[in-house]
């Protein structure tokens, strides 16, 4: 939990890992109920299959031809099943990579065919393994750019959360530090009034520290905002804030100034080649 007067910066990572951890279980839990979802599936497309190979309907001439058409309907029938999830193909191929020594001895076994048309079964038989092997690799790249694409949405996500909460922020700070200010001005007048002179010049102080204290605050507001966005320093003295991050494409990015009194941020991004 954030809490209030901590920073920005412990708010925003602990906003960031909440999201984070809650998104990871999600994926996590997605891919572990779709492989147990593939496996069950397999597991009754293939009792046909099972019950083939025990009643030795694939040791005979023409066996093998036999067995690829079932094979061959077993996977058609498992790819248009909805709902598999997005480990379907991986689950596939660890299943079909099982059966390949089963298809090898029926293969060698098959009295129907010729050497020649034996090698050239074997020799499909290894390309469609490559071709599943080539589909998983597509398949994780996929994924991971997915991946990539739901981080940045997620981090956009808390970038729209904290400034709005930034907002908020500033404007109770302001409308409380305003209403403070009223409050010793209506008391200063009353003890002038009752001719308290030390009383009102310490009142008078007080509120001139509170003043200060406000315009300090909306410095130093401006800066937890950035810094808790961004990996940089900010100089409330000096109302500079300078950063440098990398960048994809070999690009690097500079906020080059801020202006706090004003409350504008000028930002300016450059190529390596402009430094």
């Amino acid at each position: 939990m954030c809490v209030e007067g901590t920073g920005m910066q412990p708010c925003h990572s602990v906003l960031q890992h909440n999201l984070s951890e809650k998104a990871e279980r999600f994926l996590q839990g997605n891919l572990e109920e779709s492989v147990k979802k593939c496996q069950v599936l397999l597991e009754e497309l293939n009792k046909p299959l099972e019950t083939g190979i025990r009643q030795r309907k694939y040791s005979k001439p023409g066996g093998h031809n036999i067995f690829k058409t079932e094979m061959q309907n077993l996977i058609v029938s498992y790819q248009q099943h909805p709902g598999k999830g997005m480990k379907a193909n991986e689950v596939l191929k660890k299943f079909l990579d099982e059966k390949e020594k089963i298809e090898t001895t029926i293969l060698q076994t098959d009295q129907s065919l010729t050497e020649n048309e034996k090698m050239m079964a074997a020799q499909k038989a290894q390309s469609e393994a490559i071709e599943r092997e080539k589909k998983i690799v597509e398949e994780k790249n996929w994924r991971l750019q997915e991946t990539m694409e739901a981080e940045k949405r997620s981090q956009e996500l808390q970038l729209a959360m904290i400034q709005e909460k930034n907002e908020q922020d500033r404007n109770t700070l302001i409308e409380e530090n305003k209403w403070l200010i009223e409050e010793k001005m209506k008391e200063k007048d009353n003890m002038m009034k009752e001719g308290m002179k030390k009383q009102c010049e310490m009142l008078e102080y007080e509120i001139q520290q509170l003043k200060r204290q406000q315009e300090e605050a909306k410095g130093s507001f401006l800066g937890n905002v950035i810094s808790g966005i961004l990996p940089g320093v900010f100089s409330p003295k000096t109302s500079m804030y300078s950063l440098t991050v990398p960048l994809q494409t070999n690009l690097w990015g500079h906020v080059l100034h801020c202006e706090v009194g004003e409350h504008q941020v000028f930002e300016g991004w450059f190529t390596h080649k402009d430094l």
